[in-house]
């Protein structure tokens, strides 16, 4: 036992230890006894000079879930090594000023979920080293009065703080991180933050915090990181924070009754990359809310009243990567929205009212502008969309995962092209937040959309059922070929050969069932001649309302020329007989005067 460095007691009866147990346990440095109710810290003897343990090795202590009431004095007089002490989960009712006197190297302390009342101003007086401590879950009203001055981490969660007072942190100057979330304050004093200019990441989250809070509430804390201000119901109105938030990544307001965000509210957190308003009552966004926003990558708007978005919203927001609308009341998506976004990978329109996604026109401008090019997971879950057309999906090259359940989705022949497309392509259906995997193969896929066609084609639907149990073999047809848009040669064959080089090989000619009959999946290397590979969409494109409208330009240019020539040597005919009749005038006269 010589070499002995971590002893686990947990989960027993023990109620009395020997002082000197573990004395000469030398190497001992980690003792664990969690759960043993009823452990005695003191001798019941001699409670008042007798040591809990003797150790002069051992650094993390725990002592969770013992029913321990109080700390006797000179309990851990005799474990100075100590650098972690966990007491959480006990009986304790007060921190008194001699229990921890003697733990002078202690780092971390965890009085958490205990029924700590008070704490005493010299509780913590002797120990220099202490960096971080837990509070949470004890009935404490307010931390004016303790003094910690090397302070760098306290959670005071789920306590009974009501008011935080202006000299409330004054004794942590070196608060790093501060935790008050879930506790009942309603009012904090302007000043309250001021002392934290060492402050990095603030959570105020669940409480009843009220606005307008003062603007310059946290100009001081010009370290800080992350801020959090979620379901404080009572919020409702954001204003403008003073300061220079130069690292500040992070903010969180959602669940606050926000009913709009102004221009200029958000101007002074421009480097945010998170951004969380979800779960308010927002009804309208101004059109430059989010223009300083240059480095935003995760934005939430979900479960909103939004019922649009300014299409140059995200004008100067081109680095956003996700984006949550779900659960508004949006009734169509444009493209045009997302053009400024190049780099967006997640989207989310989920639980909306949108009755159809981008139409040819849209898709054509998505094409072109190449809009959600890099787009590989969508969300249309809980809308109102009827039919789905492969069109939708013309520039979406690298979508790899789709959710489109629980829409009133018709099967048409339309729905068996798009589920081919789908499958095909290996995009896989996404019923929630499924990582997609490493490789999956076409037999794979189309047992994963399997359970989605069933639904949406019963097996009362025979004659639409055919069509879509034949949509694996069966290439398109002439109308679903005329939705394509037309490329160049040299733009198709290099995308063909960027397809080539990343597809995934299975192996030839594998037999599956569907709808009770077997299909025979053709090899991407061998061809047979009565199907063909769907390739994207974007390969085979020709749009036939912009082709129309072009030619029609094209007659009205050439009618304008011909009316134009037509106009012109009218005007020169006459021209020519005026001159022709001037001329004949001047003869006449010229020869009258001769003869006279």
């Amino acid at each position: 036992m010589d070499h002995l460095e971590e002893l686990d007691l947990s989960d027993n009866e023990i109620v009395n230890l020997h002082p000197n147990t573990i004395e000469n346990n030398g190497n001992l440095r980690h003792l664990i006894l969690r759960n043993n109710p009823g452990i005695q810290l003191a001798n019941p003897n001699n409670p008042r000079h007798t040591p809990f343990l003797v150790s002069g090795s051992l650094v993390q202590l725990i002592l969770a879930n013992c029913e321990i009431k109080d700390i006797p004095k000179r309990a851990f007089a005799s474990l100075g090594g100590l650098d972690y002490l966990d007491l959480s989960r006990n009986y304790l009712t007060e921190l008194k000023d001699d229990g921890l006197a003697e733990l002078i190297n202690l780092e971390t302390l965890d009085v958490s979920d205990n029924s700590i009342s008070k704490i005493s101003a010299d509780a913590f007086v002797d120990i220099d080293d202490l960096t971080t401590l837990y509070l949470r879950g004890n009935p404490i009203k307010t931390l004016e009065g303790i003094e910690i001055s090397g302070l760098e981490e306290l959670d005071a969660s789920r306590c009974d703080i009501e008011v935080l007072s202006p000299a409330v942190f004054d004794g942590f100057p070196e608060l790093v991180l501060l935790n008050l979330s879930m506790n009942k304050i309603k009012d904090i004093d302007d000043e309250a933050f001021l002392a934290l200019t060492a402050l990095r990441y603030l959570d105020l989250s669940h409480n009843s915090i009220r606005s307008p809070l003062d603007k310059f509430m946290f100009q001081n804390c010009n370290d800080l990181e992350t801020l959090s201000l979620a379901n404080n119901r009572d919020f409702r109105v954001l204003d403008k924070f003073e300061g220079r938030f130069k690292l500040l990544y992070s903010l969180d307001l959602s669940n606050c009754g926000i009913s709009q965000i102004t221009d200029g509210v958000l101007d002074n957190f421009k480097y945010l990359t998170y951004l969380n308003v979800s779960g308010n009552n927002i009804g309208h966004i101004d059109a430059n809310a989010f223009s300083a926003l240059t480095h935003l990558v995760n934005l939430d708007l979900s479960k909103n009243r939004l019922l649009g978005l300014n299409s140059h919203i995200f004008l100067h927001n081109t680095m956003l990567n996700r984006l949550s609308v779900a659960g508004n009341m949006f009734k169509h998506v444009p493209a045009i929205l997302f053009q400024p976004t190049i780099d967006l990978d997640y989207l989310d329109v989920s639980n909306n009212r949108i009755n159809g996604l981008w139409n040819l026109s849209e898709s054509f401008v998505m094409k072109n502008k190449n809009i959600l090019g890099r787009l590989s997971t969508l969300n249309v879950a809980g809308n109102k969309i009827r039919k789905l057309h492969m069109h939708s999906f013309i520039s979406i090259t690298q979508l790899a995962r789709l959710d489109i359940s629980n829409n009133p989705i018709e099967c048409t022949s339309d729905f068996s092209h798009m589920m081919q497309w789908l499958i095909l392509n290996r995009v896989i259906p996404n019923r929630g937040n499924n990582p997609r995997p490493v490789e999956v193969s076409v037999i794979d896929n189309n047992i994963q959309w399997d359970q989605f066609i069933k639904e949406v084609c019963p097996e009362g639907k025979t004659d639409k059922i055919e069509k879509t149990d034949k949509m694996l073999h069966q290439p398109l047809d002439e109308e679903a070929q005329k939705i394509t848009l037309k490329t160049d040669s040299a733009q198709i064959d290099e995308e063909e050969s960027d397809a080539d080089s990343n597809r995934v090989q299975v192996q030839p000619r594998p037999i599956i069932t569907f709808r009770g009959e077997p299909i025979e999946i053709p090899s991407f290397d061998d061809i047979p001649d009565h199907m063909e590979i769907v390739e994207p969409i974007e390969n085979k494109s020709v749009v036939i309302w912009p082709v129309f409208t072009i030619w029609c330009a094209i007659a009205l240019i050439v009618l304008a020329i011909a009316n134009a020539t037509i106009i012109a040597v009218r005007r020169w005919k006459r021209y020519d007989r005026i001159k022709g009749k001037e001329m004949f005038g001047q003869s006449d006269t010229s020869h009258n005067v001769c003869w006279l």
